[in-house]
This record gives C-alpha cells, sequence and structure tokens, in this order.
C-alpha cells in the first residue's frame, strides 16, 4: 500500500532518524538571526495530510503568507521543539499531548526578516480536526499528501536572481490565490524529500519565471541587507 494511502507514525519517525539535516545557510552573511521555533504537523495514518496556516494580513512580520505554525522562545520553552508545539497550541489550537516529535529538518533563514526557522516535524496522533484560530491566523490549510504527489498542488520552481546569480526557488501553488513561497516552501520542499523515500514523491517541478508576487518579496530582501550594512556601519 503507497504512503499517500496510509502513513504510520513509526515509519515516519524512520524516515527522519535516516534523513540527513543540512548546515544552516545564510543569505545574507554575517546576520545576527532570531531562531523560530517552526512545527510541521503531519496528520498519520489513512490519507496523510500537512496542517499549515495563512497567517493574518495584519501581522507586521510574513503578513498574508502561508506558514506553518511557529515562532519566537519564550523564557517557559524548554527548547525549541516546545516553542513549536506552543506556538501550534496557541495559533491553532492543537494541543501539545495531540502531538509526538518525530524528528526535525533544516534550518532556513528567511529572505524578508531577521528570523531563522528551526523546523519540528510532529505526527497528529488522533482524527480530531477541530482548530481555535488565533487573531494571528486568518485560515488553516490541511492539505492530503496525494494532492502534492498527484499534481493537484502545483509544484513550480522559479529562478531567483542575487549577486549575479540565480538561485532555484520552489512554491506550490495550492489554488489561484494561495501560494507557498520562502521559507516555508523551502521546509516544505525538504519534508517532502523525506516522504519521497516512503513513496510520495513530488512529480518534475514546472519551471516558469518568476511570478509577479516575487518583486515586492526582492525589495523587501534588498531593504532587510541594506538595514543589515547599515548596523555594520555604526
Amino acid at each position: 500500500m503507497s504512503l499517500v494511502k496510509t502513513l504510520e507514525l513509526e515509519t515516519l519517525r524512520a524516515a527522519l532518524d535516516a534523513h540527513e539535516v543540512r548546515p544552516a545557510a545564510e543569505v545574507i552573511p554575517g546576520m545576527v538571526r532570531k531562531d523560530a521555533g517552526v512545527l510541521v504537523p503531519i496528520r498519520t495514518g489513512a490519507r496523510p495530510t500537512i496542517v499549515l496556516t495563512a497567517r493574518s494580513r495584519a501581522m507586521r512580520d510574513h503578513a498574508g503568507e502561508v506558514s506553518f505554525p511557529g515562532g519566537k522562545p519564550q523564557p517557559e520553552d524548554r527548547d525549541l521543539a516546545a516553542t513549536a508545539l506552543r506556538e501550534a497550541h496557541e495559533e491553532i489550537g492543537l494541543e501539545p499531548r495531540r502531538v509526538s516529535i518525530v524528528g526535525r529538518l533544516s534550518s532556513v533563514p528567511t529572505a524578508t526578516s531577521a528570523f531563522r526557522l528551526e523546523p519540528f516535524v510532529g505526527a497528529i496522533v488522533d482524527g480530531d480536526d477541530r482548530w481555535a484560530l488565533s487573531r494571528e491566523v486568518d485560515r488553516v490549510l490541511e492539505l492530503p499528501i496525494e494532492d502534492f504527489v498527484s499534481g493537484r498542488v502545483r509544484f513550480c520552481l522559479t529562478m531567483f536572481a542575487w549577486r549575479d546569480e540565480l538561485h532555484p526557488t520552489p512554491f506550490f501553488e495550492v489554488d489561484d490565490e494561495t501560494v507557498i513561497y520562502g521559507a516555508t516552501a523551502y521546509v516544505l520542499w525538504e519534508a517532502f524529500a523525506v516522504l519521497a523515500g516512503l513513496g510520495a514523491p513530488l512529480p518534475e517541478p514546472v519551471v516558469v519565471p518568476p511570478p509577479p508576487w516575487t518583486a515586492p518579496l526582492i525589495e523587501r530582501f534588498r531593504a532587510l541587507e541594506d538595514r543589515h550594512r547599515q548596523r555594520i556601519v555604526e
């Protein structure tokens, strides 16, 4: 039976144990980053799904973007995995007792803010699908893994030009109005690299010119780098 039909918690844990986490990359050398504990919630069992959120457009950072639940650590958090669980509870009502941390993925710096995502994969171990949204979240996207494997969620690749080099940049088109891009797309891409070994490979990406929404992202990235350079001068 393929993974698209069923996914067992221990199978996912074993795949993550065998997965090699990459060294932390940096898009702006020398920048001091703020760690953010991020939960990658995967509902195991029959018809497995991945849970993301659409952030409120009123947020200061990454407003309106699709992301995984997460945020900055608080003094009561024993580690960043605990941060990820607490944030998921606060943002979407996902109780920590319902989640088993089964592994982690590579650190990913954001290109438009000073955060670095530290992603932890959490298996949701029951079938309860009720969500309690905070004011930080407009909606929950619970997407079947099958939708990615079948191409129903369109996997795309564009080239991001920076410092005279072209960088392959993934994004996922859920529908005409919902796109998963940026650091979240890189985390999702790596999650599917793990799932591919269990029988859920992504299709080949569709290579496209930079979409219109990339232009404001590049401007925000340049502004972040300019602020970093200014701090060095000061």
